[in-house]
C-alpha cells in the first residue's frame, strides 16, 4: 500500500472537504477524487460518503482512519530511527504507561540517565489501565509498560523493579481505622470501597486475605487515581491504591494489615526487534535493578 494515498486519505478525512485537502497537498482536485477512488478501489470498501461538494467519513472509513494514523506514525519513527543509526546519533519517541505507577523512583532516574546520554529521545508517560496498555503495547502505540504484581503473559519478557509499595486505603481522617493505624479483612468487607479496575486485584485480594472482590462493597471503580480523590473527599468511598498516590489534607494513607507490598515490572514484547531508543533504555532500565 502507498504511504502518499494514505497520507492523502488522511488529509481528506481531516479537511472533510477535496477541494480545501487538494490544495494543501499543492495537487489538483481531480487528481485527489481519482486517488482517493484507486484508494477505495484497492482496499474494497467505502471510505467516504459522497453528496454533491459535501463528504464524510463512512463506518469502515472512520476504522481505517485509525489504522492509517498508526501506519503513518511507525513510517515517521522508523525514519528518525534510520536517520539516527546512519549519524550514530539516538533520538526519536520512547512511549511507557504508567497507569497507578507515576510515581516510581527507578523510572525516573533510567529517563533522567537515558535523557543526560541522549538528549534527542522525548519521552511520553502515558496514564491508564494494565489491559489497555497491553493493546496499545500489541498495537505499537506503547514500547514499555509498568505493571502491578508477577506478570503472568507468556508473550511478553519483563524487568523486576526494586520499588515497592504499600497498599492501603485513602479515607477521611475522622474515620475509625485511622485512629486504630491499619485496615483488617474485616475493616475492607465493611467500608464502602473504591477500587482499581485491573484483573491483577483479584490475584491481590485472595493472596492477601483469601477474600473475592464479590465478598466487598464495592461503590466506584477507576483506571486514573486523580479521578477518584474528590469521591473520597466527600465520604463516597475509601481508595484502595499505594502509599503516596493521593495528595489531600482531608485524607489520610492507611495501610493492609497483614501488611501488602505491591511490586512493580516493566514490560516489553518477546521477540521483537527494538528501535534504538527503546534499546538504550532497557540497557540503563538493566543496569539500575
Amino acid at each position: 500500500m502507498d504511504l502518499r494515498l494514505l497520507k492523502y486519505f488522511l488529509m481528506t478525512a481531516q479537511e472533510m472537504n477535496i477541494t480545501s485537502a487538494a490544495k494543501i497537498l499543492h495537487i489538483t482536485q481531480p487528481t485527489l477524487s481519482k486517488e482517493l477512488k484507486h484508494l477505495e478501489d484497492e482496499l474494497g470498501i467505502t471510505l467516504f460518503e459522497r453528496s454533491g461538494r459535501n463528504i464524510a467519513l463512512t463506518e469502515d472509513g472512520t476504522w481505517f482512519r485509525k489504522r492509517a494514523r498508526e501506519i503513518i506514525r511507525l513510517s515517521d519513527d522508523l525514519e528518525k530511527e534510520c536517520i539516527a543509526i546512519s549519524n550514530s546519533d539516538i533520538h526519536g519517541d520512547l512511549s511507557i504507561g504508567v497507569g497507578e505507577a507515576d510515581f516510581l523512583n527507578t523510572i525516573g532516574k533510567c529517563v533522567n540517565n537515558v535523557h543526560t546520554k541522549y538528549p534527542h529521545i522525548r519521552f511520553h508517560m502515558v496514564g491508564g489501565s494494565g489491559d489497555r496498555f497491553l493493546e496499545k503495547m500489541d498495537g505499537g502505540e506503547l514500547d514499555f509498560i509498568v505493571l502491578i504484581d508477577s506478570p503472568d503473559i507468556k508473550q511478553y519478557n519483563y524487568v523486576r523493579l526494586p520499588d515497592q509499595e504499600l497498599r492501603g486505603l485513602y479515607m477521611l481522617r475522622d474515620m475509625p481505622q485511622v485512629e486504630k493505624g491499619y485496615v483488617t479483612p474485616e475493616d475492607l468487607r465493611e467500608l464502602p470501597l473504591i477500587l482499581p479496575k485491573r484483573k491483577g486485584l483479584h490475584f491481590i485480594l485472595r493472596n492477601w486475605a483469601g477474600m473475592e472482590y464479590d465478598d466487598l462493597n464495592v461503590v466506584a471503580t477507576y483506571n486514573l487515581i486523580y479521578a477518584v480523590r474528590t469521591l473520597a473527599e466527600n465520604g463516597v468511598g475509601c481508595v484502595m491504591c499505594n502509599s503516596g498516590c493521593i495528595h489531600s489534607s482531608k485524607l489520610a494513607f492507611v495501610p493492609l494489615k497483614p501488611v501488602y507490598t505491591d511490586q512493580f515490572y516493566v514490560l516489553y514484547k518477546q521477540k521483537n526487534p527494538m528501535k534504538p531508543s527503546a534499546r538504550v533504555f532497557l540497557e540503563e532500565l538493566r543496569k539500575l535493578v
